[in-house]
């Protein structure tokens, strides 16, 4: 199976009001591995898109599918938001 490279889908984030130029961009930010870019990135978004966010990086570090590289940025990311939720602002759940 091939990578999966369509991340945009999984997160509908109204661009404009967040300050994002496109879905790429945010995934960009949150699979950097960069922990200031996860976290301001996060920060940005509302309840609703973490949460979409949230999951869709759950499904990346557990289903088949995605290449090595995806898979250790979304845990990356998921390591970062873990750490923010232990005692920060905008957590995840």
């Amino acid at each position: 199976m091939g990578a999966r490279l369509n991340q945009s889908s999984a997160v509908d984030i109204n661009m404009e009001m967040n300050g994002f130029t496109s879905p790429e961009a945010i995934w960009d930010a949150i699979l950097s591995r960069e922990a200031t870019r996860i976290i301001q990135t996060w920060q940005k978004l509302n309840q609703e898109e973490q949460n979409s966010l949230l999951t869709h990086l759950e499904r990346m570090v557990s289903e088949d599918g995605w290449h090595s590289e995806q898979v250790i940025s979304a845990q990356s990311a998921l390591d970062v938001l873990r750490a923010l939720n232990s005692g920060g602002r905008n957590d995840p759940q």
